[in-house]
């Protein structure tokens, strides 16, 4: 399964720790950085490429938050389009990452990773449970832990 760090401001992992997780993950990268008036967001294939862009990026923003993720295929195709982040719904304002498996419905012949089809159908008709505590809570039970807590 993915691999999904999730870094407080301040906090810059070093190349190597960003290597050894895309080296256990090695199915597509990408970013997020939450900044003053957007989210930057980045996806690729190719470890190198995306760290440098990270690394890059995060010099840039060392006190916001961001995440980065390593994807290892377990529904959908192994391409960039189901690299983490997505934008939920396609808005410019939330994006989501996960590590695991979500339990959505994943039609055999289905190109979607789990938590693209999440990001795409399921969420956006949810986005005023973000800021809900009891609808934070709900989604949270729902996405459930396939990793263990």
């Amino acid at each position: 399964m993915c691999l999904l760090c999730v870094m407080e401001p301040g906090s810059i992992p070093t190349r190597q720790q960003l290597k050894n997780a895309a080296d256990s993950n090695p199915h597509g990268y990408g970013y997020a950085f939450l900044t003053e008036d957007r989210i930057i967001t980045g996806r690729g294939m190719d470890a190198d490429e995306v760290i440098d862009r990270f690394l890059r990026i995060r010099e840039g923003f060392p006190n916001t938050w961001a995440m980065f993720h390593a994807r290892y295929t377990t529904h959908g195709a192994t391409d960039k389009a189901n690299c983490h982040p997505f934008r939920v719904g396609g808005s410019p304002d939330i994006v989501i990452g996960h590590n695991g498996i979500l339990p959505v419905d994943v039609p055999k012949h289905e190109d979607r990773s789990d938590t693209r089809i999440f990001a795409e159908d399921i969420l956006p008709d949810l986005v005023e449970w973000l800021d809900d505590p009891h609808g934070w809570q709900m989604l949270e039970d729902f996405a459930g832990s396939s990793k263990g807590r």
